[in-house]
């Protein structure tokens, strides 16, 4: 049931449709890293107390899905800069 409260476990995974659900939130790269989703699982299957619907744990994962972009995205920028600067 999609309205039913659950905590995270280890066989969850999100919908079909949600890449592109990651797109309209402008993260170009729309594929779930493996890493990014074991991540994720792993941190709210420590936390049994925490319930939530399956669209409410899509949320979440796109949340981490945008942190995670947006963070190798800015560790690439600064790279590039301080090649630049280095040459």
């Amino acid at each position: 049931m999609i309205n039913a409260l659950f905590s995270m476990h280890e066989n969850w995974i999100p919908d079909k449709s949600f890449p592109d659900y990651l797109i309209k939130l402008g993260v170009t790269d729309k594929n779930v890293k493996p890493s990014v989703l074991q991540e994720f699982k792993e941190f709210w299957i420590n936390k049994p107390n925490v319930k939530k619907t399956h669209n409410d744990w899509q949320s979440a994962l796109a949340q981490s899905c945008q942190y995670s972009f947006n963070r190798d995205r800015f560790y690439k920028t600064k790279r590039n800069q301080n090649n630049a600067n280095t040459n």
